[in-house]
């Protein structure tokens, strides 16, 4: 009579422990789903609120981090006749290519948002590199680096949003 009540126990208990298991794996699958589409969402919202950051006034002028700088080879000689004094106006064309970034991020912005949303940290954080810009290519090299802010700035912000979505987590999990 014991041997066959051990046996119903064991049988029972490791039913049991099979129906926690499917239920922690289902648990955990919903948790992944939910924390998936809460970081998506925190994701758009970040984008809005970096293309209303840069279309700002200054947005792109005075973040060290975005502003277009003037191309190469322009940039070097003008930037060595601004330090000798010969060519003041130089940083007038510095503010006047960041200011039409600026211009250009809110009509740009849903467009780049679709772009950025479908995209992993790791090709928003890659750096493009500089090539001489011929005076005509002037209109794409402003359109190209302030695309490449954009990214750079929605990085961060992406950064920021799983940063506190682990936090969240290293939270619920103790």
């Amino acid at each position: 009579m014991r041997a066959i009540a051990f046996v119903l126990m064991t049988l029972l208990t490791s039913g049991c422990a099979s129906i926690f298991d499917e239920m922690s794996l289902a648990a955990q699958a919903k948790f992944q789903q939910m924390f998936a589409k809460t970081f998506a969402q925190k994701l758009k919202y970040g984008i809005d609120l970096v293309v209303e950051q840069l279309a700002l006034k200054g947005g792109f002028l005075d973040d060290p981090l975005v502003r277009i700088l003037l191309p190469p080879p322009l940039g070097l000689v003008i930037g060595v006749a601004r330090d000798l004094s010969v060519n003041p106006q130089a940083a007038l064309l510095e503010t006047l290519i960041n200011r039409a970034a600026e211009d250009a991020i809110p009509v740009a912005g849903p467009i780049l948002k679709n772009i950025v949303a479908k995209m992993d940290a790791d090709t928003l954080q890659k750096r493009c590199t500089r090539h001489a810009v011929q005076p005509d290519q002037l209109a794409q090299y402003v359109a190209k680096q302030a695309a490449e802010g954009l990214f750079k700035k929605v990085a961060a912000r992406e950064l920021l949003i799983r940063d506190e979505l682990d936090s969240v987590m290293s939270a619920s999990g103790d």
